[in-house]
């Protein structure tokens, strides 16, 4: 009976899908980060939310917003931070004849601050020759604020 239930369900899964669609299908693409809003150092334990400026590849492409992942889960590399604007082109669009003045687009993303080393964000500015992505880095120190001068 098991095994009867199970055919018919997958029967039913078969047939309900619909192989084509008239709805576009985006791809999405890396887009150059130009401007990003830090402060001169974070305090440990504080949460930021940090406004990523970026520039759209095309007028076809549309904004979807900003990914900002740490190189790893574990160790130094949760202090390292890669960011890049996002954006959608409709896949298989010919070459885009649209045109647009405003391609800058922004986006935010929060971190929370929870070592007391200095962060590292690498921004994503686009690719050389070869295909090898590049980075403009910058670093933040993690400190306590300046004590106000008594007057």
């Amino acid at each position: 009976m098991k095994k009867l239930v199970l055919l018919a369900l997958l029967i039913f899964t078969i047939q309900s899908c619909e192989l084509e669609s008239d709805d576009p299908v985006w791809m999405p693409e890396l887009a150059k980060v130009t401007a990003i809003d830090l402060p001169e150092f974070f305090e440990e334990g504080k949460s930021y939310d940090i406004e990523v400026t970026y520039v759209l590849p095309t007028a076809c492409h549309i904004p979807q917003g900003i990914n900002a992942s740490r190189e790893s889960l574990y160790g130094s590399g949760r202090r390292k931070i890669y960011v890049a604007g996002i954006a959608a082109k409709k896949y298989g669009e010919p070459e885009c004849q649209e045109e647009s003045t405003d391609l800058e687009k922004t986006g935010s993303f929060r971190l929370v601050v929870d070592e007391d080393m200095p962060y590292t964000f690498f921004l994503w500015t686009g690719k050389d020759q070869t295909g090898k992505d590049l980075y403009t880095e910058v670093e933040v120190p993690v400190g306590e604020p300046a004590e106000e001068a008594q007057e």
